[in-house]
C-alpha cells in the first residue's frame, strides 16, 4: 500500500494553495492520501477549499475552533492516525517542505526516498544534511540548533527534535498520541524519582 500524507495546511493568504497544485500530479503518484487539518482563517479561501473538498485524494479534518499550535498538530495526528489502516505509513510534514522539494532538483531523489520505505524503515525522521544547513537561513540553524542542544542534554541523544518531515506507522501514531496530554506535545511521564520524595 503507498503512504499517506498529514499536514496542517496553515494558507490564510492563499499562497500555498498554488503550489499545492502544482506537485498534486506527483502526490497523488507516490501517496494514496493526504490528511489536511486547515485552521480556521483557510477555511476562509471557499474555492480552494470546494476543490480540496472534492477531490478524494484529499481527506479534511475541520477543527470547529481555533487551537493553539500544539494541539491543532495532535488533532491532526490523532485523526490521521485514526483514519488510515494501521499498517500504513504516514509522512507527517509540511506543504512548504513538499513543495520545496518536488518543485526544485531535489524531486527525484526525494521521491526515490519515499518510495523506498517499508514499514520495517519506520519511524524515520528525514534529518537535514549539513549541505541543507547551509543552505538555510542562518537564524533558522541557530533556532532549531538550540532545541537539539537542549535535546542532547536532556537526553544524552543527539537528534533533529525540530524535525519537519518524520514517517511513521498509523498505529504507532496512535499509540504515541493516546500519550499526548499538553497543547505543547509534551508526554506525560511518570518517573520513579518523583516518588521517593
Amino acid at each position: 500500500m503507498k503512504p499517506a500524507l498529514a499536514f496542517p495546511f496553515s494558507d490564510p493568504d492563499g499562497t500555498m494553495f498554488h503550489h499545492l497544485q502544482v506537485i498534486l500530479p506527483d502526490l497523488k503518484k507516490h501517496f494514496e492520501r493526504a490528511y489536511l487539518c486547515p485552521p480556521l482563517s483557510t477555511w476562509e479561501h471557499v474555492d480552494h477549499m470546494g476543490q480540496l473538498q472534492a477531490d478524494d485524494f484529499f481527506t479534511l479534518f475541520r477543527a470547529e475552533r481555533e487551537m493553539q499550535i500544539g494541539e491543532h498538530f495532535a488533532y491532526l495526528y490523532q485523526r490521521a492516525a485514526d483514519a488510515a489502516p494501521s499498517e500504513q505509513i504516514i509522512h507527517l510534514c509540511y506543504l512548504d517542505r513538499l513543495a520545496f522539494a518536488l518543485e526544485g532538483e531535489y524531486k527525484d531523489a526525494f521521491l526515490k526516498d519515499i518510495d523506498s520505505l517499508s514499514a520495517r524503515d519506520v519511524p524515520l525522521i528525514f534529518q537535514r544534511s549539513q549541505f541543507a544547513w547551509e543552505s538555510h537561513p542562518h537564524n533558522y540553524y541557530e533556532l532549531e540548533g538550540i532545541v537539539t542542544t537542549v535535546g542532547r542534554n536532556l537526553f544524552d541523544k543527539e537528534l533533529d527534535y525540530a524535525w519537519c518531515h518524520i514517517a511513521v506507522r498509523a498505529g504507532e501514531l496512535s499509540e504515541i498520541m493516546s500519550h499526548v496530554k499538553n497543547h505543547d506535545l509534551i508526554l506525560q511521564r511518570k518517573v520513579a524519582q518523583d516518588k521517593s520524595g
